[in-house]
């Protein structure tokens, strides 16, 4: 199922139409959650981001620097 999944991921990103990122912990690199920003398939001009992130990793201000440079990338696609 992953190797499926990632597969897809991959496709849609070629495309032009995703931008994924891996949220890694600094100091070991483990990974510890993910984002996405798509493109929506009905309206190009409109997108989405979505995230998982390990309970433990919460409110540690991950996805507040992630966000940014997700939303930069997005318009970059």
């Amino acid at each position: 199922m992953a190797l499926a999944r990632i597969a897809t991921a991959r496709k849609i990103a070629f495309a032009g139409n995703a931008v994924r990122f891996s949220v890694l912990e600094k100091q070991s690199a483990e990974l510890i959650g993910w984002a996405a920003i798509y493109r929506d398939s009905l309206d190009p001009g409109r997108g989405a981001f979505g995230y998982w992130l390990g309970e433990a990793y919460h409110g540690k201000g991950y996805m507040t620097e992630l966000a940014p440079i997700a939303l930069a990338a997005a318009f970059k696609i």
